[in-house]
C-alpha cells in the first residue's frame, strides 16, 4: 500500500485553509460613522500622598529626609516594597513582604504568625526599627505590633543608624510602613482569595470624596481571613478594619485620622513544633552471670539482668 508524506498532506492543509480564508472579506462595523472610543480609566490603590510610586519604582518619600524627597537624592541607602509590588505577591505578613529587600533578614525565626521579627543588616531591628508614618511603633518582648500588609500601601526602608532623625533606634535601619489614605477620586476593589490549608479570606477596600467639593475624604479598608496552616490546632483567622477620614477645607491645609481594628486568632507558639516530643522506650536483657557491660557497670557485676530505658 502507497503511502504519502506527512510533508505533501501538511502542504494540501494549509492551501485549504488558504482557500478558505479568501472567501471572507475584512470585518467591518454596521455604521462607521458613529464608533464612540471611550478613554482608558487607570485607578490605583495608592494615595501618592507620602509616597510617590509607579509600578514598581517609587519616586519621593520622606523616609530619608523627612521632607518630600526624590529617593535618588536621598544620602542613604532607601529599598520600597511598592504597593503594585504587594499587590501581585500577596505577602500574608510583612516579614513575607522583606523577602525581596536587600540587607533585609525576615526568615530568622521561622514560620510564626503572631509577630513581624526581621533583621536589617544583621541586626534586630523589630524592637526599636519598627516605624508607621514616621513614628516608631513601641514593642515589648511580648507585645509586637501585628502589621496587615492589605491594610498598607508601601513599605520603606532606611538602612544604616537613623538616630539622628528618628531617635532610638537600630544600627542596622528602620522598617516604616505607610498606611492607605483617602484618594480624591473613586476607588472600589473587592478581592477574594483561596488557598492550602482550608486559607479563605476576603477583603474590602473603598475610598472617595464624600461631598462635592471634594474637602472631605474616606477611605475604609476591611478583610476577614479564616484559615488553617500546615501545623495542627494553628489557625490563622483575622479580622481587620481600617477606617479613615481627611478634612481638606483648602490646598493648604489637610488633616488625617487614621484608624484601625484588628482581632488575630492564631497559635500561641510554633517553637514547640520543632521537633517532635521525645518517645521513651524500655528493654530488657540478659547478662550472664560474671560479666559486665557498659550499661550495667553501674549495677553489679553478677546481676542476671538489665533494664535500660532510651529516649
Amino acid at each position: 500500500m502507497r503511502t504519502r508524506p506527512t510533508t505533501w498532506r501538511l502542504g494540501i492543509s494549509l492551501l485549504g485553509s488558504a482557500a478558505m480564508l479568501s472567501q471572507f472579506g475584512p470585518a467591518r462595523a454596521q455604521d462607521g460613522g458613529n464608533i464612540t472610543v471611550l478613554d482608558k480609566i487607570l485607578v490605583d490603590a495608592e494615595s501618592d500622598e507620602i509616597l510617590l510610586q509607579d509600578g514598581y519604582v517609587a519616586k519621593k518619600d520622606r523616609i530619608g529626609t523627612k521632607t518630600d524627597t526624590p529617593i535618588v537624592r536621598i544620602p542613604q541607602a532607601v529599598s520600597v516594597v511598592t504597593q503594585k509590588q504587594i499587590e501581585d505577591q500577596k505577602p500574608r505578613t510583612l516579614n513575607e513582604s522583606l523577602g525581596y529587600t536587600a540587607s533585609a533578614n525576615p526568615n530568622s525565626f521561622g514560620f510564626d504568625t503572631r509577630y513581624d521579627a526581621f533583621f536589617l543588616r544583621g541586626f534586630q531591628a523589630f524592637y526599636n526599627g519598627m516605624f508607621r508614618d514616621g513614628l516608631r511603633q513601641y514593642n515589648g518582648p511580648s507585645a509586637w505590633f501585628k502589621t496587615e500588609p492589605y491594610g498598607i500601601e508601601g513599605v520603606t526602608i532606611l538602612k544604616g543608624p537613623a538616630s539622628s532623625l528618628y531617635g532610638v533606634s537600630g544600627p542596622g535601619g528602620i522598617v516604616n510602613v505607610v498606611t492607605k489614605r483617602p484618594k480624591e477620586e473613586q476607588y472600589r476593589e473587592v478581592e477574594m482569595l483561596m488557598g492550602e490549608h482550608n486559607r479563605f479570606q476576603a477583603g474590602l477596600d473603598a475610598s472617595g470624596p464624600v461631598n462635592e467639593d471634594g474637602s472631605i475624604l474616606y477611605r475604609f479598608t476591611s478583610l476577614g481571613r479564616k484559615s488553617d496552616t500546615d501545623l495542627p490546632g494553628y489557625s490563622d483567622d483575622k479580622i481587620y478594619l481600617a477606617p479613615a477620614i481627611t478634612f481638606k477645607p483648602d490646598e493648604d491645609t489637610k488633616l488625617t485620622i487614621l484608624g484601625e481594628y484588628s482581632k488575630s486568632v492564631t497559635g500561641g507558639t510554633a517553637a514547640f513544633y520543632n521537633r517532635p516530643m521525645a518517645t521513651c522506650r524500655t528493654s530488657t536483657r540478659a547478662i550472664p552471670p560474671g560479666t559486665t557491660s557498659r550499661r550495667a557497670r553501674a549495677v553489679s557485676a553478677t546481676s542476671s539482668s538489665t533494664v535500660s530505658t532510651t529516649c
